[in-house]
């Protein structure tokens, strides 16, 4: 890869940094996202309550797994 191109969370690559640090920042408030989501379900399964949302937490979780293992 030459110095003036840039690599995407998606493994692919593009001269505009601008497009790269968009990317990037979205990859990273995804990944965000969804460590919030999850870092309460612990809690909540120990305390009793319902985690009604929690096949869509795992989805999300599971979305930015495949983000890093790309």
């Amino acid at each position: 890869m030459s110095s003036d191109m840039y690599a995407l969370p998606d493994r692919s690559v593009t001269p505009d940094p601008a497009k790269a640090a968009e990317e990037w920042a979205k990859a990273f408030y995804q990944a965000k996202d969804a460590i919030n989501r999850i870092l309460p379900v612990p809690s909540m399964v120990l305390n009793h309550l319902p985690v009604r949302d929690l096949r869509e937490i795992i989805e999300e979780c599971k979305e930015v797994i495949k983000l890093g293992e790309k």
